[in-house]
């Protein structure tokens, strides 16, 4: 019985190398694109079962020896994996072409904050504390810059006056020679509205 066995486990690895001796040796290559025919480089390629492999150029470039039968397994950052197996009748080198698809994950929405919940948020923004007196200089800096623009001098560049010469030929060709609408003037009730707040209108009887 047990010389049985002994031949039974020779003649099984008799045949496993013809099965292996068979198998010609032969040099796959070819270049890994994506779906949109765009190289992807640096994949990293490898024999199935064997644990032995290559990595792909910057071009996307690959070629590894293999046996014909085995299972190649192609793989890179951001694609689905992809396999390709060498036909058994293959004697000569394989040429082929591998394409990677895209490998969409989606995220759910993250939202970044300072504090531990939009709750905490909203309570934080109740409890600030503006003095009357920030106020009170917020105020005065912005009617010092408001007083310097009015009462700065601007000279016009060569582009800006020739923008002006246009803008009041249009205004004089839509308009004629009659008066604008203040009525419609933004600018005219701005400055109506500022006069008025200043108490520049004074009702006379």
């Amino acid at each position: 019985m047990k010389n049985l066995s002994i031949l039974f486990i020779l003649l099984l690895v008799l045949i496993t190398n013809i099965f292996s001796q068979e198998r010609p040796v032969l040099t796959i290559s070819g270049y890994v694109t994506s779906e949109k025919k765009e190289s992807i480089p640096f994949t990293y390629i490898w024999i199935k079962n064997i644990k032995t492999g290559t990595i792909a150029n910057f071009n996307g470039f690959f070629a590894i020896p293999c046996h014909a039968g085995d299972s190649l397994i192609f793989s890179a950052v951001g694609f689905k994996k992809a396999g390709f197996v060498i036909p058994y009748d293959s004697k000569d080198d394989v040429s082929k072409d591998i394409v990677l698809a895209t490998d969409t994950i989606m995220l759910r929405e993250t939202k970044a904050l300072s504090w531990k919940t939009y709750q905490h948020f909203k309570e934080a923004v109740r409890e600030l504390d503006i003095h009357d007196e920030n106020l009170i200089f917020a105020k005065k800096n912005f009617e010092l810059v408001m007083k310097e623009i009015k009462m700065k001098p601007y000279e016009l560049s060569a582009n800006g006056n020739f923008r002006n010469q246009m803008q009041a030929i249009n205004d004089r060709n839509y308009y004629g020679n009659a008066p604008h609408n203040q009525l419609l003037n933004p600018f005219a009730w701005a400055q109506f509205f500022n006069s008025l707040f200043k108490g520049d209108l004074n009702i006379q009887n």
